[in-house]
């Protein structure tokens, strides 16, 4: 994980990164936690971005899944277990969530090219599966700019 540069407790690591030319659009798929954020502590997002073209002023659209910091333990154990990961003894709870997030990509799980709000709608279903509250947002911007 990559501690924040503003300067709280958020680390985050980017799981999945593409983009598709052709579609001017950028892919992301990211893991964050703050345990200073007790409500939603643990977030993992789906994002795309899509470029400005001739007629079109390009827009972000974020799909999240937030469960409270205190799910860690759970999800750990939820995680090890459906992928079989084995823990390093230098790991902490954070290292080990953002490793067994990176395998399920590597495995194929959580991937670009499925629907849009899928692999939010599969982590939030893990994260149910695992016994932990989930709250589901998403966000959507579009630009102007560009517009005829």
């Amino acid at each position: 994980m990559i501690a924040n540069p503003t300067g709280d407790n958020t680390r985050s690591k980017t799981l999945l990164s593409s983009h598709r030319r052709e579609a001017g659009r950028y892919f992301d798929l990211r893991l964050h936690v703050n345990p200073d954020d007790a409500r939603r502590g643990i977030s993992f997002e789906e994002e795309y971005e899509y470029m400005s073209r001739p007629g079109d002023g390009g827009g972000e659209y974020r799909y999240v899944v937030h469960t409270p910091y205190s799910s860690l333990p759970a999800l750990v154990r939820f995680f090890e277990s459906r992928t079989g990961r084995v823990a390093e003894p230098s790991e902490d709870l954070e290292d080990r969530l953002t490793a067994c997030m990176a395998l399920l990509v590597e495995r194929g799980d959580l991937e670009d090219g499925i629907a849009i709000k899928e692999n939010r709608d599969r982590v939030a279903g893990w994260f149910t599966e695992a016994g932990v509250p989930t709250e589901s947002d998403e966000s959507h911007w579009f630009s102007m700019d560009g517009m005829d």
